[in-house]
């Protein structure tokens, strides 16, 4: 999130763009990371910091954001908030590490960048601002199709099957 509010906070201040840091606050380091997040970005009114979404209410939110951002730094292998936003048509801003690469196509249907790379991630935010039509839109034509729970069975049979 620290490399996120970083490359917000490269963006020119008339850009028309705003971002929502969503997630629980429960305690001391949480708290930190959000005062450290609010050092980094200054007074910025085009930040947002949300309560975290409930299971119940994830899709609707998820569905009402442009695009979400998941700039991990370290491998991650199950990003369910990456598998949760695909399937309501939300593209995804991630890191080229982890599960992410194999599911994101850089330009075609998300956008990835090195993990830890500020200028970048920046550079993806202000594409998505200046042209949401070549990048949010075209993106959201090429998502992948939600995966049922009748799918993950067929790819572990297929996965566990004698030879």
């Amino acid at each position: 999130m620290v490399n996120l509010a970083r490359a917000f906070a490269q963006l020119p201040s008339n850009l028309q763009i705003t971002l929502d840091f969503r997630g629980p606050v429960v305690g001391p380091h949480e708290q930190g990371l959000v005062t450290r997040l609010k050092k980094i970005l200054r007074v910025e009114p085009r930040v947002n910091f949300c309560d975290q979404v409930t299971l119940d209410k994830a899709a609707k939110v998820l569905a009402g954001y442009d695009v979400v951002c998941i700039p991990s730094i370290w491998f991650e292998n199950g990003l369910t908030v990456m598998l949760e936003a695909l399937p309501v048509g939300t593209p995804v801003i991630g890191t080229a590490i982890g599960a992410m690469p194999e599911v994101i196509s850089h330009g075609v249907n998300g956008w990835l960048v090195e993990p830890g790379n500020t200028e970048a991630l920046a550079e993806a935010l202000r594409a998505i601002a200046q042209d949401p039509a070549e990048t949010i839109d075209r993106w959201r034509q090429h998502l992948p199709p939600p995966r049922t729970m009748d799918d993950v069975a067929r790819d572990y049979l297929r996965l566990y099957e004698p030879l």
